[in-house]
């Protein structure tokens, strides 16, 4: 796994194209650290998920053999209680990510990361 972080890494660092090697070993970092902390999160959240995954697969089977989106009501109300807690773990932690990336790269290549992260990660502007 560890190798497809990298690997990723490198993608981001060569599309920038950020040449200078201080600033790519430190750019490297940033994204591991990131990506470390997501995966946390991510282990934190799994189970979760899951259950509510299946809770809604289960309503919506129940909904459409009914045909009463009535059923849904439940459902939709946990999704709201659960999910933006989580996205907003997440764009904490990319918030950090592009502060740190503030500091190291030029105007430019921050921009850059902007537009790479927003296409990478359209969802990112909507926490």
């Amino acid at each position: 796994m560890n190798h497809v972080i990298l690997e990723k890494n490198l993608r981001g660092i060569k599309k920038q194209k950020i040449t200078e090697g201080s600033i790519i070993n430190e750019v490297s970092n940033h994204i591991v650290t990131y990506n470390s902390e997501i995966n946390n999160l991510l282990f934190l959240h799994t189970q979760t998920l899951k259950d509510l995954e299946k809770e809604f697969d289960r309503n919506v089977k129940i909904a459409v053999q009914n045909r009463d989106r009535s059923q849904m009501n439940g459902v939709k109300n946990k999704i709201k209680e659960i999910i933006p807690p989580i996205r907003y773990e997440i764009s904490k932690h990319e918030k950090v990510l592009n502060e740190a990336f503030k500091s190291v790269l030029t105007a430019k290549q921050f921009k850059k990361w902007l537009e790479y992260q927003k296409q990478h990660n359209p969802s990112s502007t909507n926490l």
